[in-house]
């Protein structure tokens, strides 16, 4: 089959997310697929492979220059299906869905829950979700929620009318596409998880690892590392042979060296953004204090080189990525007392963390690149 994935804005691999999802996806399926990519806009010259389209002309993204531009590109490439992966930018997925022709298949991908991309929770620091009585909390969310709604809602239900197929990353979210667009069956959903994105890799007992927890993504407001400093803290003073590890760059840079500084942290190194592979084979623990996730790669990327993962309950993707207490801890959202006490008595049971990260091991082959490509070829022949 020719298969088109449209992307908007730029494409970058390393930035992690929908990107390297996209990436590791159109790898896979090359093998057996043409594969195209169809982007806003490129970074730089001859940065990316020819099988890359860029759109002409971007001060007027709705011009007949992109619309017959995209209609040719089809033509000329034979495509069969076109996978949206900007489901959440409702105007750039609302572009795709006039320009192409009306033969060809639509598979919409929805990366995040709609609920926390457009309800009050996102745009809350953490300490006011933590503080403010959750019933405040949802009485926000339903009013963001209903305001979105009414915005988004047309070309929302303009996108899933044209869709053959809506693509969610686990379950809870057909009933938040549903709640949130109303009129869609709930058939014409389907889960597929993204895939892990890194070489799998052999089982690592615990005896061969380090001491080192573990962090890696961008240093970002949601990511909430100052969260994670917070709890890191109390239980560096009672465990000093332990080191945390943050692995990554952004904008919280500067915000999170000064937080170090203030909280006198001594065993906490900021490695800046580097091949992630070495460090989870030495990590034994792995954090995530994250204010919202869609389906986080990371974990399941640490999980595949056993390291045992650590998150707060604030994204409903977690409870399909972790069995609580077997294959990692889900802790109560920004609970930071509770996460302090589990790291610790983690940290402390060499027995248990070797039996965790067995399970977390075998838990992460679920989200493989084979398994996971199987399930989109399966969808492909039913189209």
């Amino acid at each position: 089959m020719n298969i088109l994935f449209y992307l908007g804005k730029t494409f970058d691999p390393e930035q992690g997310g929908i990107h390297r999802v996209t990436d590791v996806l159109m790898r896979a399926m090359s093998a057996s697929h043409n594969v195209y990519c169809l982007i806003q806009r490129k970074t730089s010259d001859n940065l990316l492979p020819s099988n890359f389209f860029y759109i002409p002309n971007l001060q007027e993204i709705y011009s007949d220059e992109n619309k017959n531009f995209v209609s040719c590109l089809c033509k000329k490439l034979f495509i069969d299906i076109v996978i949206n992966q900007e489901v959440i930018s409702p105007k750039s997925s609302e572009f795709i869905i006039d320009v192409i022709p009306p033969h060809i298949k639509l598979i919409s991908v929805v990366h995040s829950s709609l609920l926390l991309s457009f309800g009050a929770r996102k745009r809350f620091p953490y300490r006011i979700k933590y503080y403010v009585p959750n019933v405040m909390l949802s009485v926000a969310d339903n009013i963001f929620w209903y305001y979105f709604r009414m915005k988004y809602r047309r070309p929302f239900c303009l996108l899933l009318k044209r869709s053959d197929k809506i693509i969610v990353l686990e379950s809870s979210l057909i009933q938040d596409v549903i709640n949130f667009v109303g009129d869609v069956k709930p058939q014409q959903i389907q889960v597929i998880y993204n895939p892990i994105s890194l070489p799998e890799a052999s089982y690592i007992p615990q005896k061969e690892k380090l001491k080192n927890i573990l962090f890696v993504g961008r240093l970002s407001r949601e990511k909430g590392i100052d969260i994670m400093l917070q709890i890191w803290k109390g239980v560096e003073k009672t465990h000093p042979d332990w080191n945390l590890i943050i692995v990554g760059d952004g904008i919280e840079k500067y915000k999170i060296l000064k937080l170090i500084h203030e909280f006198d942290l001594k065993h906490v190194s900021l490695m800046g953004k580097q091949n992630p592979i070495p460090y989870y084979q030495q990590a034994s623990i792995f954090l995530m204090t994250s204010l919202f996730e869609g389906l986080p790669l990371v974990l399941l990327e640490a999980m595949n080189y056993s390291v045992i993962p650590m998150a707060f309950d604030s994204f409903s993707s977690i409870h399909a990525i972790i069995d609580d207490g077997k294959s990692g801890f889900i802790l109560p959202a920004f609970d930071t007392q509770k996460y302090a006490v589990a790291l610790s008595d983690l940290m402390d049971n060499e027995d248990l963390r070797e039996q965790m990260a067995k399970t977390a091991y075998e838990k992460s082959k679920e989200f493989s690149v084979g398994r996971i490509l199987e399930k989109w070829d399966s969808l492909f022949n039913s189209l």
